[in-house]
């Protein structure tokens, strides 16, 4: 028996809907919201000021002394190195991870929390295998977008994407699904595929009491 699919389509979708990625060890989950531009326009603008400082604080030796009070070579050295390591700074922020992706490996059987960054690379930043998970639900705050959470031992809990709550719900079945072992689902299809034992109805005589 073939398992649902679930196939969301992005561009037909509310910008906090969810997208989801088929491949070849299971699929991955993240906010469309996020990877539809907005991390991208913020990478942008943090390598473009990154490199606008750096460029001003070169620029701070050309200032002619005279335009400078007090000890100008000291004031350029500090205005210098402070402007420098403000771009260094956000120029490598911009290279860093700033999009969060749950990775749910039906193969390997655990979830990755991952990073992705701006070369399409991922981060792994937490591994957590099918066996810690207690329960997953959806979280919903009015005003908000409804929430995928894992229940772990100890009372921990982890988020793994937020949407649209009808989107969750779909999602939330299909990852109930995949976190059974493969005895437990062979149990639930052979459950859902037995037939139904009819009950044999004794008929009533007519004059019968």
């Amino acid at each position: 028996m073939t398992e649902a699919r679930i196939t969301l389509h992005p561009k037909m979708h509310h910008p906090k809907s969810i997208q989801l990625v088929e491949t070849h060890w299971g699929y991955i989950l993240s906010s469309q919201r996020a990877t539809a531009g907005g991390s991208a326009m913020s990478e942008a603008a943090m390598r473009f000021f990154g490199i606008v400082l750096v460029m001003t604080a070169y620029a701070i030796w050309l200032v002619p002394a005279g335009l400078i009070p007090g000890e100008p070579l000291q004031l350029k050295a500090g205005l210098a190195v402070i402007l420098a390591l403000g771009g260094a700074t956000l120029y490598f922020l911009s290279s860093r991870a700033l999009v969060q992706e749950t990775q749910v490996d039906t193969t390997s059987r655990e979830i990755r929390l991952a990073r992705r960054v701006r070369d399409k690379k991922t981060r792994v930043t937490r591994r957590i295998p099918f066996s810690s998970v207690q329960s997953a639900y959806v979280r919903r705050d009015e005003g908000k977008p409804a929430e995928l959470h894992l229940r772990l031992g100890a009372q921990e809990t982890v988020h793994l994407v937020s949407g649209l709550e009808r989107e969750l719900n779909l999602v939330h079945g299909r990852f109930c699904r995949d976190l059974k072992s493969p005895a437990e689902r062979m149990e639930m299809r052979l459950s859902v595929a037995a037939p139904t034992p009819v009950r044999a109805v004794r008929l009533r005589q007519a004059g019968q009491r």
